[in-house]
């Protein structure tokens, strides 16, 4: 079985991935952030589709996504 990896994304850096208003209501970026990184996690390692495979890099985080620190385990 293919071994795993833990991919964190690290909104809080950015104002608009703090919580806002309290509760759970993310801002509309921090939302597209989390469903982007989700979805290609999943789609990557549960149905193996590697072309998500350079979405999940650090690399091309800081290329695209200025707004986070993606870091994979």
């Amino acid at each position: 079985m293919e071994h795993q990896r833990i991919h964190t994304v690290e909104l809080g850096k950015w104002p608009a991935g703090r919580w806002v208003g309290g509760g759970s209501n993310f801002s509309d970026e921090a939302r597209r952030l989390q469903n982007l990184y989700m979805v290609a996690h999943f789609k990557r390692y549960l149905l193996q589709q590697t072309g998500y495979d350079q979405l999940l890099t650090a690399s091309h985080a800081a290329d695209n996504e200025p707004a986070i620190a993606f870091v994979a385990k």
